[in-house]
């Protein structure tokens, strides 16, 4: 379903960004409707960087108070840093395919129920084995995720029947197999960065909290790392937004390739990043990592559409496996935006209810 719906969504993009920023307005709405002709769509959104509504449907009320357990989220072009969300509930196949199941399993009992009889007045001890078979696989199959099927097949009418049982029950356990399929695919997407591919703030979160209760590695232990990239905004101004996707996908590599592959590096969004240091023995091996991060955001970006530079302002904190991960994020935050305030392009630790800046940075 996923596959489907993110086809159709891409077409409907595609059709969008054919469109002038002034026809946009106009028809984007009764294109978005499209969509909902799928029955497990609830609503389709399209908002600007901002995060404000440029077409929804359905028309006025969009997603507001929309009820769905899965989203879609694809760039449109024709508005610089516009997105199209499609919210749908993966739910409404599995309740069709539950549908579909209940009404054939009581189409077949009750065409079992008239072959039983006849056949009992005639073939009494070559029915009822197979009969017996049978309704114990459809008793198994409505108590188990697991399909169940009749081995031994008679060659009569009641065989037939037995035969549309068995394949039923393959195509339902396909079925089930998409199914599932579709569900990691779309746990995996709302936990990635579709941007950068690394994990966003929901997938980084999620990480930390598995580490909650954890006895800590090394004497420091782990610390998280907040980046922000200094002057972003100066990209997206001169070059475009283009130019600023670009960077940030080029930041990414750059911060992926100067850390051990041990280490978590995630987008938290915008221009932010965040990192986890494990198994440290001293603070000074986090600052040293920053150092190395900084050094490294600092070499000039090589855009298609011209050469950028940009820093970075870093905040460190020291992740307590006791405490809520909310605790250890707020400190880094803290320390990160007294980077910024300190003149950027530096690192600040926060630590003993004080922020330290690393002026040496």
């Amino acid at each position: 379903m996923a596959a489907r719906i993110g086809n159709m969504g891409g077409r409907v993009v595609a059709a969008l960004n054919k469109l002038s920023p002034k026809d946009f307005n106009s028809q984007s709405d009764p294109m978005l409707s499209v969509l909902l002709a799928d029955p497990a769509v609830a609503c389709v959104v399209s908002l600007d960087s901002r995060g404000r509504v440029l077409a929804a449907a359905p028309a006025v009320i969009g997603c507001k108070g929309a009820v769905a357990d899965s989203k879609l989220e694809l760039p449109l072009s024709v508005i610089p840093g516009a997105t199209l969300t499609v919210k749908y509930n993966l739910t409404e196949i599995e309740r069709r395919t539950t549908k579909l199941q209940n009404y054939a399993e009581t189409s077949l009992l009750l065409g079992l129920l008239l072959a039983t009889i006849a056949s009992w007045i005639v073939f009494q001890r070559v029915v009822t084995g197979p009969v017996d078979a049978l309704l114990k696989a459809i008793a198994k199959s409505q108590h188990s995720d697991v399909p169940a099927k009749v081995e031994k097949i008679p060659d009569n009418e009641l065989g037939e029947v037995i035969q549309a049982f068995n394949q039923m029950q393959v195509m339902l356990s396909e079925e089930r197999h998409r199914i599932s399929i579709a569900q990691k695919e779309l746990y995996r997407q709302s936990r990635t960065d579709f941007l950068t591919g690394l994990p966003n703030r929901l997938g980084f979160e999620e990480h930390l909290q598995q580490r909650t209760g954890k006895p800590k590695t090394g004497m420091y232990g782990s610390a998280l790392l907040f980046i922000d990239l200094d002057h972003f905004k100066n990209v997206n101004d001169n070059f475009g937004h283009e130019a600023g996707d670009e960077l940030l996908r080029l930041a990414s590599e750059r911060l992926s390739n100067s850390i051990s592959r041990h280490v978590v590096l995630a987008r938290l969004g915008g221009d932010e990043f965040a990192m986890v240091l494990n198994d440290l023995r001293t603070e000074s091996e986090a600052v040293s990592v920053g150092r190395q991060l900084l050094s490294v955001l600092g070499e000039p970006f090589h855009l298609k559409s011209g050469l950028a530079r940009i820093g970075a302002s870093i905040g460190i904190a020291r992740f307590d496996p006791n405490q809520p991960v909310a605790c250890s994020l707020e400190l880094a935050d803290k320390a990160m935006y007294l980077s910024k305030k300190s003149g950027r392009n530096s690192v600040s630790v926060y630590g003993l209810n004080q922020i330290i800046v690393d002026s040496a940075a």
